[in-house]
């Protein structure tokens, strides 16, 4: 009986050694387990640092609105240009002069056309209307009797020995002067009261029209009785009685 209790005892003491070896195993290879696991997440922690630090000192991070909508350098479009203006004044034979604002590159038949265009009188072929404007530039647009004028005095300033048969023949200058003596006055200016229309006509700044009608104020109002009277002729003013004044008479 002694010896089934010492072997029941023996048996107890094996089975509890066993089963705290059990025990002990079974607590070591949980705690290695637990260790297994922080070491991970650790590392993992450590991973993530190290990828943001690289991302912040490293290459530049891509914008997401650049990888959502890629532009290549072909798409971007240009810059409209904003077309330019200039300013020109129009003036003379013109239905509406003034300072008029045209696109850049325009023509003086254009400017001509934004004031309203020619007059009767104008002398639409004197400019070349094709001709492109400047900034700042003036159109002036001249009458045919201006036209007219120029060439006059231009005429007149050309040297007798261009002239035809202007001294071919001195021995026809009695003839001249007796054609002309009507009219001619007392001081050899043009004779307001006698002269025709071809001899007004070479007086600087007097054309065609304006010869008939010193004629025709002549006649209505009995001639002329001193130079001056010439100004109350339509179209004659102090600017061109200035420059003939010298040259006409009354008597």
């Amino acid at each position: 009986m002694e010896r089934k209790k010492k072997l029941i005892c023996g048996i107890r003491i094996a089975l509890f050694a066993v089963l705290a070896a059990v025990c002990m195993t079974g607590c070591t290879s949980r705690e290695d387990v637990f260790l297994e696991e922080i070491a991970g997440d650790t590392d993992r922690i450590e991973g993530t640092e190290n990828a943001k630090a690289t991302g912040s000192t490293g290459e530049k991070q891509t914008d997401p609105g650049e990888l959502d909508n890629p532009v290549s350098g072909d798409d971007v479009p240009l810059m409209t240009q904003i077309p330019q203006t200039i300013f020109v004044d129009v003036c003379g034979a013109v239905a509406n002069p003034g300072v008029y604002e045209l696109d850049e590159g325009s023509r003086i038949f254009q400017a001509v056309d934004a004031a309203g265009g020619y007059l009767p009188e104008a002398a639409q072929n004197y400019l070349n209307r094709a001709r492109s404007l400047t900034d700042g530039q003036q159109i002036y647009v001249p009458t045919e009797e201006e036209i007219a004028e120029n060439l006059e005095a231009l005429a007149s300033k050309v040297p007798e020995a261009l002239q035809s048969g202007a001294s071919e023949d001195t021995g026809r200058e009695g003839n001249s002067e007796d054609s002309l003596a009507e009219g001619v006055g007392s001081n050899s200016g043009i004779n307001l009261n006698t002269a025709d229309a071809a001899q007004l006509c070479t007086l600087s700044g007097i054309g065609q029209s304006k010869a008939e009608a010193i004629i025709a104020y002549r006649e209505e109002h009995g001639g002329f009785a001193s130079i001056e009277e010439i100004m109350n002729v339509e179209g004659i003013k102090e600017g061109t009685f200035s420059k003939i004044k010298d040259k006409i008479s009354v008597g």
